[in-house]
């Protein structure tokens, strides 16, 4: 468990050859909040592997030292592969157009929406703001999993 994107190429091609191509029938994810990284390794990916990353938010708060949410986008949403995940946790305040018409161009199979568990006090946007966020995404991604968290941001 742990950024992908920290691995060489040949730890990504081990991983690739000695466990998720033995195992076709089950699901695997890469995640990272940098996924350009998944260029750099210049290796086929099978599909039976979800490449994903972490979008809190459209807007570049600053609070981390990962890549800018837009570059993330960016990278995830020009990279071919038939498999995607998102993870939009802890979400951050962000501009509701904008974020659903990111995550359209990611086009994943999954979003994991969730709220800051560790009390860091991040800009949290409201309630309706989600709600309207997550009624847009089931409109046209097959999975959207909200997380145990949300029900604080619910409440108010």
């Amino acid at each position: 468990m742990g950024d992908i994107s920290f691995a060489t190429k040949e730890e990504v091609g081990f991983i690739l050859a000695d466990t998720i191509e033995l195992f076709p029938e089950t699901s695997f994810l890469f995640c990272s909040k940098n996924p350009g990284a998944y260029f750099t390794w210049e290796l086929p990916f099978p599909d039976n592997l979800y490449l994903g990353t972490t979008i809190e938010t459209n807007r570049d708060h600053g609070l981390s030292k990962a890549p800018p949410p837009i570059n993330r986008y960016c990278d995830l949403s020009s990279f071919k592969h038939p498999h995607k995940f998102l993870s939009i946790e802890p979400i951050i305040d962000f501009d509701l157009d904008t974020m659903v018409r990111m995550v359209g161009h990611i086009r994943p199979d999954i979003v994991e929406v969730g709220a800051d568990n560790y009390w860091n006090h991040l800009p949290e946007p409201s309630w309706v703001k989600v709600e309207a966020l997550l009624e847009a995404l089931r409109r046209f991604v097959p999975r959207v999993v909200e997380k145990e968290g949300l029900e604080r941001l619910r409440r108010g």
